[in-house]
């Protein structure tokens, strides 16, 4: 539709890169300290331990639903948005650190695509999906209101 201007997604789709788990450890490393740390990477080996083991068993995984494009078909998507001028803005929040780990993994992860350049990217671990405090809420709406304004005089010209 022509008559879009811009598109602002919240913890969309994300594609990992072989530094997405690589930099969330070294986070999590300084945020909890050695013993913390290797506590909470034994019980996520255990846990990714059984859900394999369930899988393997044909029980229905967390991702039998998933209707999450390939990364073919983002690619082509936000191509196609960006190729008709549609301002694209995506902001990843700390509920996705796991899959979204640093600020720069959309543009590793698509290195070369011609849109790559053109799509902001806010990596905002001060906010969570819910945006339920105040001051999650005032930054949202900041990144909201700075983003518009960036694309209003696309809109007038």
């Amino acid at each position: 539709d022509e008559r879009v201007a811009g598109i602002f997604m919240i913890d969309g789709d994300v594609f990992p890169t072989r530094q997405t788990k690589l930099r969330l450890a070294a986070a999590m490393l300084r945020a909890y300290g050695a013993r913390e740390f290797t506590r909470k990477m034994v019980r996520w080996v255990a846990q990714g331990l059984r859900a394999r083991a369930v899988a393997t068993e044909g029980a229905p995984t967390d991702d039998t639903f998933s209707r999450h494009p390939t990364r073919e078909q983002f690619a082509r998507d936000i191509g196609r948005l960006v190729d008709n001028n549609v301002n694209v803005a995506l902001m990843h929040t700390a509920s996705i650190v796991e899959q979204y780990s640093y600020p720069k993994q959309l543009h590793d992860a698509f290195h070369g695509q011609p849109w790559v350049k053109r799509v902001t990217c806010h990596h905002t671990l001060d906010i969570d999906h819910t945006v339920t405090s105040a001051a999650s809420q005032r930054r949202f709406v900041d990144l909201v209101s700075k983003w518009v304004d960036t694309i209003v005089p696309a809109l007038s010209a």
